[in-house]
Parts: structure tokens; C-alpha cells; sequence
């Protein structure tokens, strides 16, 4: 705490008055293009890049990475505007957690930020995500690949929204957790994976729910039909007690961790602020978690883990998995640079 009053100074310093050395935007370029080409080596890349995009369509959600031609074209001129334009103090906000001074604090970051001027906080012109009125496919073509990456999924909810714990829990016992139900099926019964996973991803506008894994060639198609499997039995039947009461304490323990660090608790106020959420939050969390029932769990179930227009994205060898996939649904195949090889 007590280097506090210089921290301010210098965080002032960089918000307000980034340089950008041309040859740190040089070297920055240099690294960004060879991560991203080290990146579409990789499956796991492709098949979130893809699982993006097909979810979100032309909002910027979708965007996972530039093209090199747009990165080699960027100057420091470009990286000032923009910082000009969307790092302003009236669309922005300080998280401080520690052992301080109240006044004192107040008084240092008063005197840090003072001279930083508000702006204009440019307006939001979001399109709108796609809709699919059945299955769709996308499949990322990588000869040679002895294994499939999976991801189904479909767009779910921002996180502001009312059902927010609800999928939450819900998550944790499809496949969100080591108990899980993918986990139980997929792995331990079926020994098609070491670690299938779930994901609900809840963001400012929207957000999206998936299930994934990575299986070898040959049951690919059967892990597609027991991951669909697993989510319809979330959509009609309600979850056992014991699931229910595991994913609570599952949910509000790791919270509990989570706030027992200063930089845990710092995060989570931020989502507070930078979502909009009720100023009570993190008292409320734990009886929010408490209060659902298996009701509860199997209404968001049957709303967002939706079987019948989800997005299927799979990285693999066309040729060896084709007859396992085509099923499925109707099949768009991309190249590894995104390009759509046949449709």
C-alpha cells in the first residue's frame, strides 16, 4: 500500500499517454502474426475460431483473430486513435482491494486522474447473431488429423440476464465440472476422451453455451450422439438431488476460494461493474445458488441447450470421418485459413 500514490501516477501515465515506439509496434505485429500462425496449426484453435464465428456471425463477438494483411497495416497512429477514441474516463472504472486508506486512497487517485478528460462514448451498432432453423455443420478439413475436435453449441444468454445461475448450475452437471455427466458417459463409461467439457460463456450482449471434445477418429460420430444424448436427457428429465446439491456446493465453494484472494475479489467486482450486475452480487451469490431447484435447472435446459438448431464444429480428416458426421446435419468444410472449401 504503501507504493500506492506512485502506482496511480503511473497508471495514469500509461491510460492517458501510451507512446507506442514503432519499433514495440513492429516487434508487437511480428509476435501477434506468428501466434496466430502457430494457432491454425492447432486444433483446439480452429474449432473455437470456427465455433465463433458460426455462433455469432457478423457480431464482434465472433472475432477471434485479425488476418496478417490487417496487422501488417496497422501504425501507431491507428493504435493512438483508437485509444483516443475508447479509452476515456467516463467509460472506464478503477478496482482498488487491499488494506487502505479510504480518503487517503480517494485523494491519490483524484490527483493521479485529474487531468484525464471525458469523452464521447462512441455508440454501439451491433448486428444481430444468426438464427438456424435446424443442425448445421462446420467442418474444418485437416488431412492427416488421427483425431476429431468437437464443439455443439448455440447462442445462450448475456450476463446480466435472470437465468444466469440457473445455466450456471446447469453447466456444472452437464459438463462443467469432473462429476459431470459428459464426464461419466464419454470418458469413464465409453473411455472415448480423457476430458470432455461444457462451457457457458455469458458476455455483455449475449453469450454461448457448448459441450466439447477432442476423440479419436473412430468415435467421433458416437461421441456426437452421446454429447446430444446427454443434452436432451438435461431438457426433459430433472436432475437428481444429489447432482443438484454436488453442483451447488461445487459453485459456492470455488466462490468462496475465489474471494479469499485480493486479486479474486478485484475480478469479481469488476464483473459487477463492467456488466452492469446488481450491486449486491457477491452477498446474493450464495443464496441464489441455494434457492434453484431441479425445475429450475431443467427450464434453462430445455430453452438453451438447444439439440435442434445447434452449431456442430468439428476439426478433422474429411475422409476418415465423413460417414460418422454427415447424420448429423447439413455440412459446410473450411480450410484452415477459414476459406469454405465446399458447401
Amino acid at each position: 500500500s504503501e507504493f500506492s500514490s506512485r502506482l496511480f501516477e503511473l497508471m495514469s501515465d500509461v491510460a492517458q499517454h501510451p507512446s507506442y515506439p514503432e519499433a514495440e509496434v513492429k516487434l508487437a505485429q511480428e509476435n501477434t502474426i506468428q501466434q496466430i500462425r502457430a494457432g491454425r496449426a492447432d486444433a483446439g484453435f480452429l474449432v473455437n475460431e470456427r465455433f465463433q464465428k458460426a455462433v455469432f456471425g457478423n457480431h464482434p463477438y465472433s472475432f477471434v483473430v485479425a488476418d496478417e494483411k490487417s496487422i501488417n497495416a496497422l501504425t501507431r497512429n491507428d493504435l493512438r486513435a483508437f485509444v483516443t477514441k475508447y479509452y476515456i474516463p467516463n467509460a472506464a472504472h478503477l478496482i482498488v482491494v487491499g488494506d487502505i486508506d479510504v480518503d487517503k486512497t480517494f485523494a491519490e487517485i483524484e490527483k493521479a486522474f485529474a487531468g484525464w478528460k471525458s469523452g464521447t462514448v462512441p455508440p454501439e451498432e451491433n448486428p444481430a447473431v444468426p438464427t438456424r432453423d435446424k443442425r448445421e455443420i462446420y467442418f474444418v478439413n485437416r488431412p492427416g488429423s488421427i483425431q476429431s475436435a468437437i464443439y455443439i453449441g448455440n447462442v445462450s444468454i448475456p450476463r446480466k440476464d435472470k437465468d444466469y445461475f440457473a445455466i450456471r448450475t446447469a453447466n456444472i452437471i452437464y459438463g462443467g465440472s469432473f462429476y459431470s455427466r459428459l464426464t461419466r458417459n464419454i470418458r469413464e463409461g465409453k473411455g472415448y476422451t480423457y476430458s470432455p467439457f461444457s462451457s457457458a460463456n455469458t458476455q455483455a450482449k449475449t453469450g454461448s453455451f457448448f459441450a466439447g471434445a477432442f476423440v479419436r477418429n473412430e468415435v467421433t460420430g458416437p461421441t456426437l450422439l452421446e454429447i446430444f444424448y446427454e443434452l436432451d436427457r438435461m431438457r426433459v428429465l430433472p436432475v437428481s438431488d444429489e447432482e443438484l446439491n454436488a453442483a451447488k456446493e461445487y459453485s459456492t465453494g470455488n466462490f468462496s476460494v475465489e474471494l479469499a484472494s485480493q486479486q479474486g475479489l478485484a475480478g469479481r467486482i469488476n464483473t459487477v461493474y463492467t456488466y452492469d450486475l446488481d450491486k449486491n452480487f457477491i452477498n446474493d451469490f450464495r443464496p441464489k445458488i441455494e434457492g434453484l431447484t431441479a425445475a429450475d435447472i431443467q427450464r434453462v435446459a430445455a430453452r438453451y441447450f438447444d439439440t435442434y438448431r445447434a452449431a456442430i464444429v468439428i476439426v478433422g480428416d474429411w475422409e476418415k470421418v465423413k460417414d460418422q458426421v454427415v447424420p448429423f446435419g447439413d455440412v459446410t468444410i473450411f480450410d484452415a485459413e477459414g476459406n469454405v472449401v465446399k458447401q
